[in-house]
């Protein structure tokens, strides 16, 4: 488990990559894991840790509820 959580959380946007493609493709990667009740907590960690777009970041940070949104 502890690898393949280290995996989510070290998987990065790449350059042109919107928020979107890159959420998705987070669950693709957790899906196969079955982290069951934790599956939302880590693909929100690997968005904020792996986001390059700051800006979408500082929205991650200050809207409780966008993370929501974006799945």
């Amino acid at each position: 488990m502890l690898y393949k959580r280290y995996l989510i959380h070290n998987f990065v946007q790449q350059p042109q990559e919107t928020i979107d493609q890159f959420v998705f493709k987070l669950g693709q990667l957790a899906e196969p894991y079955k982290f069951g009740s934790l599956e939302d907590k880590m693909i929100r960690d690997g968005l904020v840790l792996g986001c390059q777009v700051n800006q979408d970041r500082a929205i991650l940070f200050r809207e409780k509820e966008c993370f929501k949104k974006s799945l």
